[in-house]
């Protein structure tokens, strides 16, 4: 046996979407570093299973976690990380690696504990963010922090845009760790203050009601968090109701090309514009037809037309 074999760490990785995909190369890259197992969702993740299979890495689906303990268990196994995946680990799993486990969370600890947090950091109107890198115990990110990157935001960042900057911020903290354990480095453990701890749950990011007593800003902060723009928000669309209808919007915007509507107010302009009544001045929504199932445009326009034009 050679010594880099006998220096290599075995690594397993639990993990799914775009985060696992691109921090898979980094531990794979890393010659003192050993793949023993990566646990993900094959439906979901197939950018992820596909490297694995071409790099001849041992690939499981999250289902097959319980089972595969003995198995793992005998393989000396030294990390575990925890790639951006939601599924709950029991102590028997997390107390597989003899040195720790370790979670990326896109978000700052305490403070934005759960999912989806960089989206409520855009609803909350943050002026900074930030990741985590922390260890794992029983509950959803309390464990002590090892590494965190705070950074500015500038009032403009989408849900995607923030996204992917967390996660680049995240692959700088992987690779900071990596580097701890191939060093023989000592990996921080810094207690969280859990009285400032506030926990974001799916439930909660999956409201896509709109709130029209929300001042502007905080509207424009509603729907920057949900543009994911090319692809779809993994949480809510803006929506509300009409005459019992549900209608969703993709954008809005204020204007000031047209008389003070009265809060909650629908109308439609001359050139086929909606507008909606805040309670200082009017917006302009960009409706999303297929959402609201309607056939076209118009059809919605003749609905909104005969409707009481009052939103709920």
């Amino acid at each position: 046996m050679t010594e880099m074999e006998i220096n290599k760490h075995n690594v397993i990785l639990i993990g799914g979407s775009t985060p696992l995909q691109k921090l898979l190369p980094v531990f794979f890259n890393k010659s003192s570093i050993n793949i023993v197992a990566v646990f993900l969702d094959p439906i979901v993740d197939k950018s992820a299973l596909m490297f694995c299979k071409n790099n001849q890495i041992t690939c499981y689906s999250y289902s097959e976690i319980d089972e595969q303990l003995e198995q793992l268990n005998a393989l000396n196994i030294d990390w575990l990380f925890n790639i951006n995946s939601t599924i709950i680990l029991s102590n028997k799993i997390l107390n597989l690696p003899s040195n720790g486990s370790l979670n990326f969370h896109p978000g700052l600890l305490p403070s934005y504990a759960g999912l989806h947090t960089h989206q409520w950091a855009i609803r909350n109107n943050e002026k900074e963010f930030g990741v985590t890198l922390h260890w794992m115990e029983q509950g959803i990110d309390k464990g002590d922090i090892a590494f965190n990157k705070v950074f500015k935001l500038t009032g403009k960042e989408t849900g995607l845009n923030l996204f992917l900057k967390c996660l680049k911020e995240g692959i700088a903290l992987v690779n900071t760790a990596l580097d701890y354990i191939t060093n023989g480095k000592e990996i921080p453990a810094v207690k969280q203050d859990l009285s400032k701890r506030k926990l974001y749950t799916n439930k909660m990011a999956k409201n896509g009601s709109i709130n029209w007593d929300m001042e502007y800003s905080n509207l424009m902060n509603f729907f920057r968090a949900v543009d994911y723009k090319p692809f779809e928000s993994p949480t809510y669309h803006p929506h509300t109701f009409l005459d019992g209808k549900k209608i969703f919007f993709d954008k809005i915007e204020q204007s000031s090309e047209y008389e003070k509507l009265d809060h909650r107010r629908i109308t439609i302009t001359k050139d086929g514009q909606i507008l909606i009544g805040l309670k200082d001045f009017n917006v302009q929504v960009k409706p999303n037809i297929k959402k609201s199932e309607f056939d076209k445009k118009e059809d919605l326009l003749v609905f909104i037309a005969n409707s009481s034009m009052k939103l709920i």
